[in-house]
């Protein structure tokens, strides 16, 4: 089985591909409505994401990558590639709720990366669902780790693979406790008096 980049599948879909790989059929790569005259340069912005719309969703109807959804993004679509090349690993991060996101990560990513990672997740996930997708990530990293079996993941530097995570790990968060060694503040009185 070939593997296409997207920019080639993309270059497919707009020569009308006369030649695919066996897994790709090429009927359904030519664009359906084409007409002769009206040459590249002529098609507005809206008619070239629609166009382009038409093929990724021709494409996607291949029962090789029928697994992807139709609004897919370009790191998406890398993030699955590098999956099945071996370069990347997946990671299952379980939320509060017990809902559980699946991660693509390359293999020698930080701490860093996984965080960056789970942000994309969290917020593509949000809009998938029509929920709102502005999240506060500087509050919900100030108050959670996360977690992988008991293991703080708190240096942003090391790599994974340092943690022993490695492919269908399952992450999650934790709350983090407030420092109890904290002086505290004596109170002041408001009424003048000692």
């Amino acid at each position: 089985l070939e593997h296409y980049s997207y920019t080639k599948i993309m270059m497919e879909v707009g020569n009308g591909a006369s030649s695919a790989s066996p897994s790709v059929d090429a009927s359904r790569l030519a664009p359906s409505n084409s007409s002769p005259s009206k040459d590249k340069e002529s098609l507005s912005h809206v008619e070239v994401i629609e166009k382009s719309k038409e093929g990724i969703s021709r494409l996607l109807s291949d029962p090789f990558l029928s697994d992807l959804s139709k609004d897919i993004s370009l790191d998406e679509v890398k993030s699955v590639l590098a999956l099945e090349q071996g370069k990347a690993i997946t990671l299952h991060l379980r939320r509060f709720d017990d809902e559980v996101l699946s991660i693509i990560v390359m293999q020698g990513s930080t701490v860093h990366d996984l965080v960056k990672a789970v942000e994309k997740a969290v917020v593509r996930r949000c809009s998938k669902n029509g929920l709102t997708t502005y999240i506060s990530w500087r509050s919900v990293w100030r108050n959670h780790w996360l977690v992988y079996g008991q293991q703080k993941l708190t240096d942003r530097n090391a790599k994974i693979v340092s943690y022993g995570i490695g492919n269908n790990a399952e992450l999650s968060f934790q709350k983090k406790l407030r420092r109890e060694n904290k002086a505290k503040r004596p109170k002041r009185n408001t009424f003048g008096g000692p």
